[in-house]
């Protein structure tokens, strides 16, 4: 399977996991859920940018 390229860029974006999914969240609504075994590199080009720890680890893996 090929893997996805993920950029987040936009400030006051918020990710986290759960059940294995990557969630992405702006301004407090829902945007994506994606497979963590999808994603070959996760791109933050922004420091309003908030994740956990646990997608970091997640994404190691």
């Amino acid at each position: 399977m090929i893997k996805r390229v993920i950029e987040v860029s936009h400030a006051g974006t918020y990710l986290s996991v759960k059940s294995g999914q990557l969630i992405v969240r702006q301004e407090g609504e829902e945007k994506a859920r994606i497979p963590c075994e999808d994603v070959g590199v996760l791109l933050v080009d922004h420091s309003g940018v908030v994740y956990t720890h646990t997608v970091l680890t997640r994404l190691l893996e």
